[in-house]
């Protein structure tokens, strides 16, 4: 009988609002659930995992993946993978107030405490204006909200949010 062996297993998935980067959650679908069975198992490598997380109303680029190196070299700080967001704003901004906020990005801004979450400086941003509402932001790390939290600091919340790139990998 033929066996095949697979040890290490990549998926990309564009993963939808309302759905939880979880292996089990009781009250939200998880991204797991939406699975095929055939890989809803054990590999030579493990089980699948998500590379990194999205919150529940963020759409777009998840990986899932038994290969821990992997995921540590996307994931580490010390590697500084970029990661690309396309987001849509609550309020439009002039031409000014886009070259303000691109300036304040470039600079890395001083994010507050939120919640249980502690402050932090953000770390250099870059930001493509696509329009007056829609920007798309490029950072190199990945702490708790903060892509929605470097905008809160400018009092612009996000009403839509999509990583649409990790590192070379773009989301098709």
């Amino acid at each position: 009988e033929v066996l095949q062996i697979k040890s290490y297993v990549y998926l990309m998935m564009n993963k939808c609002q309302d759905v939880v980067c979880s292996n089990k959650d009781g009250l939200h679908k998880t991204v797991f659930d939406l699975l095929d069975e055939k890989y809803k198992i054990d590999f030579m490598e493990g089980a699948l995992h998500t590379v990194g997380r999205l919150d529940i109303d963020t759409e777009g680029l998840l990986i899932l993946t038994n290969d821990g190196t992997l995921t540590h070299k996307l994931t580490s700080p010390k590697t500084h993978v970029p990661k690309t967001y396309f987001v849509r704003l609550s309020k439009s901004l002039t031409e000014e107030e886009q070259n303000l906020y691109t300036s304040e990005f470039s600079k890395g801004l001083n994010v507050p405490a939120q919640g249980n979450e502690e402050g932090f400086l953000a770390k250099s941003a870059k930001l493509e204006w696509i329009n007056s509402s829609e920007v798309n932001i490029t950072i190199t790390e990945g702490k708790y909200h903060q892509v929605k939290r470097m905008f809160l600091v400018m009092n612009n919340p996000i009403i839509y949010l999509k990583r649409i790139k990790m590192g070379t990998l773009t989301l098709d």
